[in-house]
C-alpha cells in the first residue's frame, strides 16, 4: 500500500483555495475607518454566505468609538489607536447587521444581500 505524502495533500488543497469555484469560499475585505466624521464609511454590502472580514482601524484620539459594539453578534471589541480590528463574519441571512460605539449614538451598518 502507497502511503500518501501529506505535503503534497497540503499543497493541492493550497491550490484549491486560490482556484474560483472549487466550493472554498475567498475572503471578502472591508476596511472602516474612524474619523472625526464616524465610521468611514458608515454603511457597507456584502453577499449572504460570503466570509468577510471587517477590518475596523481608528485614526482619531478624541471620539467616543473607542470599542466597536455589534450587538447581533454579541461583538464588543477594544479599538486602539492606529490599530487594525479584524472581525470576521459570515452572515447566514440577509437584513442588516448594524455597529456602533459602545454609547450608541455613532452607528453603521452591513446591509447583508441575496447572492446574485
Amino acid at each position: 500500500m502507497k502511503r500518501k505524502n501529506p505535503l503534497v495533500a497540503s499543497l493541492l488543497l493550497s491550490v484549491a483555495l486560490l482556484i474560483p469555484g472549487t466550493g472554498y469560499a475567498e475572503t471578502k475585505e472591508i476596511t472602516i475607518t474612524i474619523t472625526e466624521d464616524g465610521f468611514t464609511p458608515p454603511n457597507v454590502t456584502v453577499e449572504k454566505g460570503e466570509v468577510t472580514k471587517l477590518l475596523f482601524i481608528r485614526k482619531v484620539k478624541k471620539t467616543c468609538i473607542t470599542k466597536i459594539v455589534i450587538p447581533d453578534l454579541e461583538i464588543n471589541k477594544e479599538l486602539p489607536l492606529n490599530k487594525t480590528v479584524a472581525i470576521e463574519i459570515t452572515p447566514e441571512k440577509s437584513g442588516v447587521i448594524g455597529f456602533s460605539c459602545p454609547m450608541n449614538m455613532i452607528k453603521g451598518e452591513v446591509k447583508v444581500t441575496d447572492k446574485k
